[in-house]
């Protein structure tokens, strides 16, 4: 069966007929008998069965669990850590940081996402710990909305 497969009907027939009208001498066989397993080893070790890569599942990252709301998760940070005196108050020529839209500009031009979750250089006080800068991250990822 694996000859059929391998050389086709011809060959295989051809070799039988051969053999048993005995039109080859031994010398003859030996040689066509090792031709064949030269061929079927070479064809053996050279199928591979290359289907490329395995997909990647799509992994569940941290912010698609989080619904991260202006109001209730990232105002109170903002006016706890940066919204204070000197630094992103009302009127502050760096971006007033006491309403949404100040926010929402500074996260929109990048600088946010620069400062406090990249460069961790904001608050001047040190860098928020990282369950808040988490919640800020996502928040930008969503698209910083007013909500």
């Amino acid at each position: 069966m694996l000859f059929h497969y391998l050389f086709g009907m011809d060959f295989v027939l051809y070799f039988y007929i051969c053999i048993h009208l005995n039109v080859m001498n031994k010398k003859s066989i030996l040689y066509a008998i090792t031709f064949l397993l030269i061929v079927i080893a070479v064809s053996f070790f050279s199928c591979v069965k290359d289907i490329g890569p395995l997909p990647v599942p799509k992994s569940v990252t941290f912010c698609d669990s989080l619904n991260m709301k202006w109001s209730t998760d990232i105002q109170p940070i903002i006016q706890a850590n940066c919204a204070i005196s000197g630094c992103h108050s009302a009127g502050a020529y760096i971006g007033d940081f006491t309403a949404y839209a100040g926010v929402k500009a500074k996260a929109d031009n990048g600088s946010l996402n620069n400062r406090v979750i990249i460069q961790k250089n904001m608050p001047p006080s040190g860098p928020l710990p990282d369950s808040l800068i988490q919640k800020i991250d996502c928040w930008i990822q969503k698209g910083a909305q007013n909500n």
